[in-house]
């Protein structure tokens, strides 16, 4: 088995043997070059990421607080080229997202407006500064509402938590935007590769969760990568995002 870089960031064994068969398959049909590096979790990423190398980085699936295993692991896992996670775009049907029974609720009608940060490992992949982006994010919010603003943090109010008093979530692009939807909160995210809304729009956020359904054609279960499903999925969607490509993602990292 190749030797594959980067931090494997706490996943389970099931990375080893995922990554065989992606390496096996991608070799098999000639579409991946035995050196490329196959990373796992955010960790590995900044410095293939900032350097506009190639790398494929795989990571637990969008909806893994939902869909687990009974020993509380992930059953669905993503791939994705040349970046840490997908996009929200597409037109895919809402067979696999029915088929999950993920709960979906109704729209919430809460108060408070939730400001989601970006992780270290985030800020170090765009060269962002997380205390200026809150600060630059906070006063723009200011300019259109008075609504009371709440700091959120994976490990600090986290939405699920917070989430029967907001009116709306504003993040950069944490997975939180797909959680805070979900449970009825509408979201406005900032990074264009995942834009939706703008903040002037805080006071009446766009509520559209159509393209949820969209997330579900970008994970997969074992069964889906063993098949070579997956690889062939992952390979078209490579092909259609355009935050897979080099000259955009090195444009894209900034500092402030």
């Amino acid at each position: 088995m190749p030797k594959y870089p980067g931090n494997f960031h706490g996943h389970p064994p099931i990375t080893d043997e995922i990554f065989a068969i992606l390496h096996a398959q991608g070799i098999a049909k000639g579409q991946v070059d035995p050196s490329l590096p196959l990373l796992s979790g955010l960790p590995g990423c900044p410095k293939y990421f900032r350097s506009g190398k190639n790398f494929i980085n795989f990571d637990r699936g969008y909806f893994h607080h939902f869909l687990q295993d009974g020993s509380g692991e992930s059953t669905h896992w993503r791939i994705v080229y040349n970046y840490m996670w997908h996009d929200h775009l597409g037109d895919f049907p809402d067979d696999r997202m029915k088929e999950s029974k993920v709960p979906i609720l109704d729209w919430q009608s809460g108060d408070k407006i939730a400001i989601c940060a970006p992780d270290p490992y985030h800020c170090e992949i765009f060269g962002l500064n997380a205390n200026r982006w809150i600060e630059k994010t906070s006063a723009e919010i200011r300019k259109y509402s008075d609504r009371p603003i709440v700091l959120n943090h994976r490990k600090v109010n986290p939405v699920r938590e917070i989430y029967k008093d907001l009116h709306c979530v504003v993040t950069f692009h944490s997975n939180c935007w797909l959680h805070a939807l979900m449970i009825g909160v509408p979201v406005i995210t900032t990074c264009k590769h995942r834009k939706i809304g703008s903040i002037d729009q805080i006071e009446n956020p766009p509520r559209d969760r159509s393209f949820i359904q969209n997330m579900f054609y970008k994970q997969w279960t074992m069964a889906q990568f063993e098949s070579g499903q997956a690889w062939e999925e992952f390979c078209q969607l490579s092909k259609n995002s355009p935050a897979n490509l080099i000259e955009d993602r090195c444009e894209y990292v900034y500092h402030e």
